[in-house]
């Protein structure tokens, strides 16, 4: 079970009310995060899309070189020629045909946001146990 007391530091096991029984850690498969508020910093409880000046859509876009391309897509989604998941299927192509890395893309994101404390422990501990890591947003 996963207990939010204002960051990602705090992460217990106990007995699942629901359930009814005991979950012991190795039992553990995957753990799944909110991304505002929990994984990230967000100011005054607002939304990344009211802090961040630009959506990080736009931030890629323009450090591959892929912004003119970004735009054309985002405007014929507006237009409705196509759904969202055409609309983010064409992304991703678009982002591996400008040869965007993981490395790259965390450059990007690490401009934008601040890591909630204990985050980075947290995953690295996770990972060491075999544990699958979600990131869940709305956004």
């Amino acid at each position: 079970m996963v207990e939010k007391q204002g960051n990602a530091d705090t992460v217990l096991m106990q007995k699942s009310a629901a359930a009814g029984s005991e979950h012991k850690a190795q039992d553990i498969k995957l753990a799944a995060f909110d991304f505002e508020g929990t994984l990230i910093y967000s100011p005054g409880n607002k939304s990344s899309w009211e802090f961040v000046k630009k959506s990080t859509w736009e931030l890629i876009g323009e450090a591959i070189g892929a912004e003119a391309e970004r735009k054309e897509m985002r405007d014929a989604y507006n237009r409705g020629e196509f759904d969202y998941v055409t609309w983010a299927t064409k992304s991703v192509y678009n982002f591996k045909r400008y040869q965007l890395t993981r490395q790259k893309l965390e450059e990007i994101l690490a401009k934008q946001t601040e890591i909630m404390p204990g985050t980075e422990r947290l995953f690295r501990e996770l990972h060491r146990r075999g544990i699958k890591i979600a990131v869940i947003s709305g956004a």
